[in-house]
């Protein structure tokens, strides 16, 4: 992980509004890791993920993670149209997220979330380098 994340983050060309997108991913990613920790079964019913999202209770919050999220993909948008891969990569890491900790899991539990939360960081930066190297082709 550690390997691809630092090729990754040595391809992104850090100048101008690309600073700002960096500066997004990872809000993005928390955004993103809070609305599914708050929305999924919990796959244990204990640990710290229950007693922080309050298990089973109605969950306070997720519309405010869900347009946070929206936010930060809208506001990639803004800087770049091309920027809109990164968030794209984020929201697809997440589709996997939530199939995988359905089907193998049953839910999501606190490790579950901090490895989406790796796996959406590393998936937006790879957007961004990807969204960077097709402006400068097309």
């Amino acid at each position: 992980y550690l390997i691809v994340f630092l090729a990754c983050w040595s391809e992104v060309i850090h100048a101008g509004r690309a600073a700002a997108a960096l500066a997004l991913g990872p809000v993005l990613s928390r955004a993103l890791s809070g609305l599914f920790a708050a929305t999924l079964p919990n796959a244990r019913g204990s640990g710290m993920l229950a007693s922080v999202t309050g298990g089973e209770r109605r969950r306070p919050g997720r519309w405010g993670l869900l347009l946070g999220s929206l936010l930060c993909a809208a506001a990639l948008a803004a800087l770049e149209p091309w920027f809109l891969l990164a968030a794209g990569a984020g929201y697809l890491s997440f589709i996997y997220y939530v199939r995988t900790a359905k089907r193998e899991f049953g839910g999501t539990t606190g490790d579950l979330s901090g490895w989406f939360l790796q796996l959406c960081e590393l998936s937006s930066l790879a957007g961004l380098v990807l969204a960077q190297r097709l402006e400068v082709l097309l």
